[in-house]
């Protein structure tokens, strides 16, 4: 049903393999807040600068799963700002929900089919997401990476949230402080974030921001500057690829096991 409603947008969700971790629920809204102010450490695990074959930003996964869905869904995957109250953030979640529903008639599917396949909250795919379900906050930030990497990542960012229940949020200085979190305002932290998909840890203004919001970006270790190749990867060099991952990932786990 998806597809149906979402059209040849869909295809840059199918085709990206993300990595989404959940936190049990605190202070909800300093949480999905933080996380939203998290979104530049997917520069940490940033796995390809390829997308259906072109070369294009570090994260070319974040890039096109953001933008690649058209200007009338874009809402259901981009970064959403900072919410003032956890009302705000679920009168978002309907609105976007009201408007999947209009965008669905318009393409042959009732209102009410919606509602008999779909919750509100399954409908939008946003890097941070409130699942009364689980109960869980959701981060969806970074791609897809080895096991021992979601893992190191999981630890630090759980870190972080698990202050959110002893730590108000601050907006303005960023940094993690014996009294608070700071986060900095929307329109930076949205510029940081551009910065993360494009560059990843190459960017001096990610890794001094993720400095000071907890992270030793020297601990990680993302792939995606290994492929330098030419601006379009051909059918043979993309297979050389995976199967050189492949082994990486076997590799891993077996370490992880041990």
């Amino acid at each position: 049903m998806f597809e149906e409603i979402y059209g040849d947008g869909v295809q840059s969700a199918k085709n990206c393999a993300g990595t989404h971790i959940h936190f049990q629920k605190g202070s909800v809204i300093d949480q999905l807040n933080l996380l939203t102010a998290l979104d530049p450490a997917l520069a940490l695990l940033n796995s390809s600068p390829y997308y259906c074959s072109e070369a294009g930003d570090s994260s070319s996964r974040a890039r096109a799963y953001r933008t690649k869905c058209g200007q009338e869904f874009q809402q259901f995957c981009e970064l959403w700002p900072y919410a003032g109250s956890l009302q705000e953030w679920t009168d978002r979640v309907d609105q976007a929900y009201n408007h999947f529903k209009h965008l669905a008639s318009s393409r042959g599917v009732s209102a009410a089919k919606v509602d008999e396949l779909f919750e509100a909250e399954n409908t939008v795919l946003n890097p941070v997401r409130l699942r009364r379900c689980q109960p869980t906050v959701e981060w969806r930030a970074p791609d897809a990476a080895l096991p021992s990497e979601v893992i190191q990542l999981a630890v630090d960012v759980g870190e972080l949230v698990s202050q959110t229940g002893e730590k108000p949020l601050a907006h303005g200085h960023h940094g993690v402080y014996s009294d608070r979190i700071g986060v900095p305002e929307f329109p930076s932290l949205r510029e940081l974030s551009q910065e993360a998909i494009h560059s990843g840890l190459e960017s001096t203004a990610v890794v001094t921001y993720l400095r000071k919001m907890g992270f030793d970006p020297s601990e990680y270790d993302p792939i995606a500057p290994e492929f330098s190749g030419p601006p379009v990867l051909g059918e043979l060099s993309a297979r050389k690829i995976r199967l050189q991952q492949a082994s990486k990932l076997r590799q891993d786990i077996k370490a992880i096991a041990v």
